[in-house]
């Protein structure tokens, strides 16, 4: 028999999975909101764009391959993936300039 509605998960995607993403939201605001406010012609602001697509497109995979099972590599990137990528693009392009 089939169990009712109300019981079934609004979404399939682990709970771990779900709480990284609010703390990357939080990052990803973060350093969009107060990249976007140095005043240097906008290169920080889209250094942390091009971070943040890079970032929310390799976590969507991961939820699209493992989103009911992540592995702590997926969880431990899916946590502090963002930062790691956003420092990393910001080092690359000042030692690039």
């Amino acid at each position: 028999m089939e169990e009712p509605l109300d019981e079934k998960p609004v979404s399939k995607v682990a709970p771990e999975l779900r709480k990284a993403r609010n703390l990357s939201f939080f990052f990803t605001a973060f350093a969009l909101i107060f990249s976007g406010m140095i005043l240097d012609g906008g290169v920080t602001g889209g250094i942390s764009l091009i971070a943040a697509i890079a970032y929310w497109s390799l976590f969507m995979f991961i939820v699209f391959l493992r989103g009911e099972k992540p592995t702590r590599l997926d969880i431990l990137f899916a946590r502090w993936g963002y930062p790691a990528i956003w420092v990393t693009a910001l080092c690359l392009c000042a030692a690039l300039r």
